[in-house]
């Protein structure tokens, strides 16, 4: 029997099995999914949609049904979008075919959206259920938004005391190091306030 069971192979999990193996812990993880890594390991890539997509709601501040930017990469197929944003077509084809079928179950172990409240919540309320977040990628043309990795809050950096100073993993402060902001361990733990919520400790602590 394992010390630890991580479930799941997103980037909390993995950190959770590193963090436990670094205490001479003995870890199992299990996932749903084949892909190891979750939704990070699809991270660097992009948004596909397709044209429907495009006519019915806004994307990336771009009105619903008005000119397509140039910015927007667009092709007539998925071979055609691949090539226009450098990716293997084989490989961007599969993942579509795959998405694609996830739709017609109504499931997506990949992602896991539409399981959630807060996934219902900001999707097309007009519709009910999973629906309202996971359609198929069928009408072109298809189109695609480059993702750029960015910064946002985390509690998984360093903890302080209340002047900022670093504490040592096992007692005291580690002299001489302050952290501040997103460098710093989330001072509301694992609570998420919401939009904005990484300036606050931002402000507050340096």
């Amino acid at each position: 029997m394992p010390d630890v069971i991580v479930l799941g192979t997103d980037v909390d999990g993995l950190v959770a099995a590193i963090a436990a193996h670094d205490q001479a812990a003995d870890v199992t993880i299990f996932d749903t999914s084949d892909l190891l890594g979750g939704t990070t390991a699809m991270s660097d890539n992009g948004l596909v949609f397709g044209h429907a997509h495009k006519q019915r709601y806004d994307v990336a501040f771009t009105p619903a049904d008005n000119e397509t930017p140039g910015w927007i990469a667009t092709g007539d197929t998925i071979h055609d979008l691949a090539a226009a944003i450098d990716v293997d077509p084989t490989a961007l084809v599969s993942t579509v075919d795959r998405f694609n079928k996830r739709t017609t179950t109504g499931h997506d172990p990949d992602f896991r959206r539409g399981e959630s409240a807060y996934d219902t919540l900001n999707g097309d309320q007009t519709l009910s259920g999973i629906e309202a977040t996971l359609g198929p990628l069928t009408t072109e043309p298809f189109q695609a938004i480059k993702i750029e990795q960015g910064s946002l809050g985390t509690n998984g950096e360093p903890k302080t005391d209340g002047p900022c100073r670093v504490l040592a993993r096992r007692d005291g402060v580690i002299e001489g190091l302050w952290a501040a902001g997103n460098v710093m361990a989330a001072p509301r733990g694992l609570v998420c306030s919401g939009a904005g919520g990484t300036i606050g400790p931002a402000l507050t602590f340096g």
